[in-house]
């Protein structure tokens, strides 16, 4: 049996030879990846789903994918009308039959999402999307074949499940030469409704104004609110009928079942034939609207559209009520940052994120390590605490479960531990006290390397202004140094490091080593054991390891990327050593006390990278004396009766 696994595992390898046996194939282009498909077309389905957007439109062409791009969400509409004209010369058909093909299948099957989309089904918001673009599409299908198809195309205006499809086919209908009363007629009572939201994707405007006439009855506040909102929806099309159109959809803002459409619809008409007495009503009751909204609502699209018409209306209101009115929603208004990571680098794509005081956030936080990561902003002036406290939860049972986070009234918000790919949004407000925060992933022994401010100002155009030249670490106060390797070698030449054992096993310590070496017996085991360094080392062969990591990688230890080949999918970390060299264990992030992922050496593909499990300038926050004293605790092996250590700084 081919398990869902195993054809995840085949989608990887599949991706070599000609489309689809290359039956009605396009003329090769150089940039498109060949790809071999499974003779069984639901395999061969399969196959293509698990293709990102990014992939699938990167394919050579032929029938399956121009299948599956025709139902993919998220894509440029170009490739559905590059799919549309590829099946019609397949096919040796035109273009109407397979538009009218298409949306039947997109009516009797979900559209598909991509594979890496946060949602496992489609809503029927994205759904609706994927079927606009095929009215986009309509303009360009030639009439005298449209009208050649107007059977099909009745069938598709009456007997579809989609409100949308039947309203292409009315559409569709007055685009092969039918008129508005015939539309009309045909949608009868029951489907008025389908024919006047077919008005947006309708080419003449003579047709548009009458169906718009037609349907004026429907805007009564005795209809149903289907019927108005269908109406609502067609509104932005329709030349002309400014000021009627605008007291038809002003109630629909005060109505929570139609406000939605109705904000949809005003902010696609023009804002210059509004009536101007009614402005300052209408911006009163937007804010008043925005005020009472939980802040997750304010944040998602609906709340964003009426952030974008309180803002229209208020930039037309006279210049004494202006200003004040665009302070107040620029108060109400969820600002949007973005947070990544660097991959393989333990950091933050970002030293800074700038936000107004008391400014509502929506903070999207995006992994793209192979490590696992969280962020978390904290009090100002807690990164240290914040930062050590993390690092004691290395050795708590009950850490993983809690996230690493640590229980401190210093924790503001955070995000929860996201694993390669992953993404969080986190909604929130700004304090309203300026300043600085700190920004730290919490994975033990991160926050050392892995932090950002989080400015927080009256001001956010003038500090931008400003600080051209800030980094976080001026942000948040943070000491570094420039580490020169050739002087502190000239220092290690004049003999061995004279240092404190005290400050080194420290240093040790607290820069996350011990989390991946052990000397004598303490630490831990994903790095080479250094207790006997010295018999194969100099001084400043320790010192160039610590400042220059990635020069020289013990194979032992080196940092791999794992494909299990029975799913396909792919594992960054590092391996433990283990007796039994048959079996493998993988730990996602070295500097952390999480569970390995065990799995069969023949049943991987282990490529080892060209980069130090141990993070570079990792001893930037320490001072040069400290790292004399690492590199002497080193070179002593950890004992304290060294030579080294029986100098005056014991």
């Amino acid at each position: 049996m081919i398990t869902v696994a195993c054809l995840a595992g085949l989608s990887l390898l599949l991706i070599s030879s000609s489309l689809a046996r290359g039956e009605g194939a396009n003329e090769r282009n150089e940039n498109l990846k060949p790809i071999y498909l499974p003779e069984n077309r639901v395999f061969a389905a399969y196959v293509l789903r698990v293709q990102s957007n990014a992939e699938l439109v990167s394919l050579e062409r032929g029938e399956a994918v121009y299948s599956a791009l025709l139902n993919r969400y998220g894509i440029d509409p170009k490739y559905r009308k590059e799919a549309i004209a590829g099946l019609a010369q397949l096919h040796g058909s035109d273009l109407p039959s397979e538009w009218i093909a298409a949306l039947k299948k997109i009516d009797r099957e979900p559209v598909i999402l991509d594979w890496n989309h946060v949602e496992k089904e489609p809503t029927d918001e994205q759904t609706d999307a994927v079927i606009a673009d095929f009215g986009h599409l309509l303009a360009q299908m030639p009439a005298e074949q449209l009208a050649a198809q107007r059977a099909n195309i009745h069938a598709l205006a009456r007997e579809s499940k989609r409100p949308l499809v039947r309203s292409l086919g009315y559409a569709a209908l007055v685009s092969a030469g039918a008129g508005a009363s015939e539309i009309w007629e045909l949608a009868r009572s029951e489907r008025r409704s389908d024919a006047v939201r077919a008005i947006p994707w309708i080419e003449n405007s003579q047709i548009q104004s009458e169906l718009y006439t037609k349907s004026r009855p429907l805007s009564d506040e005795a209809a149903s609110d289907q019927l108005r909102a269908a109406f609502f929806y067609a509104l932005p099309s329709v030349p002309g009928h400014d000021e009627e159109i605008f007291a038809t959809l002003r109630p629909g803002i005060e109505n929570e079942q139609l406000r939605d459409v109705a904000v949809t619809a005003l902010l696609g008409r023009d804002a210059s034939k509004w009536p101007a007495t009614e402005l300052a009503q209408l911006c009163k009751e937007l804010v008043g609207i925005l005020k009472a909204m939980p802040l997750e609502a304010r944040a998602s699209s609906r709340g964003r559209r009426l952030v974008e018409l309180a803002t229209r209306t208020a930039k037309r209101l006279p210049d004494e009520s202006r200003s004040a009115h665009l302070a107040r929603i620029s108060q109400l208004k969820v600002a949007q940052r973005f947070l990544g990571t660097l991959r393989e680098q333990m950091a933050f794509d970002k030293e800074f994120l700038v936000v107004g005081a008391g400014q509502p956030i929506e903070l999207y936080f995006t992994n793209n390590d192979g490590m696992p990561h969280n962020v978390v902003i904290g009090a100002t002036g807690s990164l240290e605490e914040l930062g050590r406290a993390a690092d004691q939860m290395a050795t708590s049972p009950e850490a993983l479960s809690k996230g690493y986070l640590p229980e401190s009234d210093k924790v503001l918000h955070h995000t929860r531990m996201l694993d390669m790919g992953q993404m969080q949004k986190l909604v929130f407000t700004a304090p309203d006290t300026p300043g600085v925060y700190p920004m730290l992933c919490t994975f033990p022994s991160h926050a050392m390397r892995m932090y950002a401010a989080f400015v927080v100002t009256d001001d956010v155009d003038g500090w931008l202004a400003s600080q051209q030249n800030a980094s976080r670490d001026k942000l948040l106060g943070i000491v570094t140094y420039d580490h020169d390797f050739d002087a502190l070698a000239a220092e290690l030449a004049k003999g061995p490091p004279q240092s404190s054992f005290a400050r080194g096993r420290a240093a040790f310590e607290s820069r996350s080593c011990v989390s991946c070496h052990s000397v004598r017996g303490k630490g831990g085991r994903v790095g080479p054991e250094l207790t006997e360094l010295a018999k194969e080392n100099k001084p400043t062969d320790i010192l160039r390891s610590l400042l220059f990591p990635s020069e020289k990688i013990d194979p032992n230890f080196a940092k791999v990327e794992l494909e299990d080949l029975e799913s396909g999918q792919i594992h960054l970390g590092v391996l433990i050593p283990q007796e039994n060299e048959n079996i493998l264990y993988l730990v996602d992030d070295p500097l952390g006390n999480c569970e390995p992922k065990i799995f069969n050496r023949d049943e991987c593909v282990v490529v080892p990278l060209k980069v130090s499990p141990m993070p570079e300038e990792l001893l930037r926050r320490s001072s040069p004396q400290e790292v004399m004293d690492l590199v002497g605790y080193l070179w002593a092996g950890g004992d304290p009766e060294h030579p080294i250590y029986q100098g005056p700084e014991k």
